[in-house]
């Protein structure tokens, strides 16, 4: 739901400029081990020394408190492979926002989020043609998953609701017509479910 525009830029936030070498050189390695049948390297995931420099993939506090206190413990483990790190910095969504239109695009922006930063976000919308809507919401990157989470759900399923319906009624493949039926009851479930 709430998604980053630039891995690139948004892991110049997360690893200070003067431990970027460093943090290459460790990739390159860990690619030279794996090459050479080593198992690959992991990190955590989150941690809760969120200090620059943290070796954790997502050393924002707000990323540790979701993380390790709402994730069920029998289904996650607080760990990720060191190249899922580099993945996550050459991850460039945002280099396609202009050219989707005539694609619908809702972007949900919380304005205070440090894992998908707003400003990164709001300068990708900018660049998206229309048709397009921006819902800022208050808070950090996860209030859009706990304390905002009808909102996010109520959003989307209007937009889907609108948008897909739309563009079923435009489609004559037998395959595509249930589409957004199913898109607006798995959304209207999660949010039954976050209700109850």
């Amino acid at each position: 739901m709430v998604t980053p525009c630039s891995g690139y830029e948004t892991g110049l936030r997360r690893v200070p400029p003067h431990e970027v070498r460093a943090l290459e050189d460790r990739f390159h390695q860990d690619e030279r081990d794996q090459l050479a049948g080593k198992p690959p390297v992991y990190v955590p995931f989150v941690d809760t020394d969120t200090s620059p420099g943290s070796p954790a993939a997502y050393p924002q506090k707000g990323a540790a408190d979701f993380y390790l206190h709402r994730a069920p413990d029998d289904t996650w483990t607080n760990e990720v492979t060191l190249q899922s790190n580099r993945r996550a910095r050459a991850y460039e969504p945002g280099q396609w926002i202009s050219r989707i239109a005539p694609t619908p695009l809702l972007m949900l922006v919380a304005k205070d989020d440090d894992v998908a930063p707003a400003d990164i976000a709001l300068d990708g919308f900018n660049r998206a043609r229309e048709p397009k809507k921006l819902v800022l919401t208050d808070g950090d990157h996860f209030l859009s998953y706990i304390q905002q989470f009808e909102l996010s759900c109520t959003v989307a399923i209007d937009w889907f609701d609108t948008h897909l319906r739309t563009a079923e009624k435009n489609d004559s493949r037998p395959d595509q017509g249930a589409l957004s039926t199913r898109l607006v009851k798995v959304w209207t479930s999660a949010l039954t479910k976050a209700r109850g």
